[in-house]
């Protein structure tokens, strides 16, 4: 039986949305509730550490400066990290979020031959999204790379999230897990093919927008 829980379009970030994401140390706690899932689970990330924060806006992709490079774009999210800026383009309509391309600093463009579902809507407990998407990265210093990616998200569990801020409830959570291969060129030649193994959670309650807390962890497969 599912829950009540329901993510929408409304609980995801809005043009006009301005929000930290705050950094986190959770050496310990990672082990300790990351595997935990089903319903009514009350996870404790009350004693995390912040380390470090960067800004994310909302934007309409006609005010930012890549908007030309992806004219389907309806929505843009600036991610200020120090010295880099990144602007990462998406389609967001009431039944999905579709990546469409990412640019900014370092980074000249990525063009999709076919666009990357993140999420759709509603989405509730033990729902699932899975998408394979190929795209081509262009960097500044004049290199290239083909990204490959598999994903697959679930909604694992729901229940309650206890933060150093504040406890939420009616909150979802999602594990997404990914296999990606980058092929990197300099010209012609190929310079490396790199294969990955990635696993992030993301919690979101059903009252708030947006996500309240973001996991990831990455591994180099060979």
């Amino acid at each position: 039986m599912k829950t009540k829980i329901l993510l929408t379009v409304l609980n995801i970030p809005a043009i006009g949305d301005t929000f930290k994401v705050i950094g986190i140390d959770t050496t310990g706690l990672y082990s300790i509730y990351l595997p935990w899932s089903g319903p009514n689970v009350t996870w404790d990330f009350s004693q995390i550490d912040s380390i470090n924060y960067y800004d994310r806006i909302g934007l309409n992709p006609s005010v930012t400066p890549y908007n030309s490079i992806y004219p389907n774009a309806n929505f843009c999210e600036k991610q200020i990290k120090g010295t880099s800026t990144m602007y990462a383009y998406s389609v967001v309509t009431n039944t999905e979020i579709t990546a469409v391309g990412v640019s900014g600093t370092g980074l000249d463009s990525t063009i999709y031959s076919n666009y990357d579902t993140v999420m759709t809507f509603p989405y509730t407990y033990l729902d699932t999204v899975n998408d394979t998407t190929i795209s081509k990265i262009y960097l500044s210093v004049g290199a290239k790379m083909h990204h490959y990616i598999g994903r697959h998200s679930v909604a694992d569990a729901y229940g309650t999230l206890i933060m150093p801020d504040s406890t939420y409830n009616n909150v979802l959570r999602y594990k997404t897990t990914s296999y990606s291969t980058d092929s990197a060129f300099f010209g012609a030649m190929l310079i490396s093919v790199d294969n990955f193994y990635w696993v992030y959670y993301t919690w979101i309650s059903s009252d708030y927008r947006p996500y309240l807390l973001d996991i990831e962890a990455i591994s180099l497969k060979n």
